[in-house]
């Protein structure tokens, strides 16, 4: 999928330059263009929250968003953890 198809159904992969190398990087690999297309989605929807957030998103982390409360997940403990330990409460 080329990077203009890309960026004219998302614009938000137009604005970032690092987002777009990791689609073509997948798409160089031979993914198959419904992946790539898929891929583009989520990827553009993450890219809107931190534009949203005012958020880095090559640095963000759970916690970057500021004034965001902890979901309740982590808040009750039932995050997933792996291999069937128990979730750790980030604090």
């Amino acid at each position: 999928m080329d990077d203009v198809v890309l960026a004219e159904k998302w614009p938000v992969l137009g604005r970032h330059e690092l987002a777009a190398g990791w689609l073509r990087i997948w798409a160089d690999l031979g993914r198959a263009p419904r992946t790539i297309d898929a891929y583009a989605r989520g990827l553009a929807e993450y890219l809107n929250v931190c534009e949203r957030e005012n958020v880095d998103p090559a640095g963000a982390r759970r916690w970057s968003a500021p004034g965001r409360a902890p979901t309740a997940a982590r808040i009750s403990g039932r995050g997933r953890a792996g291999c069937g330990g128990s979730a750790s409460v980030k604090k």
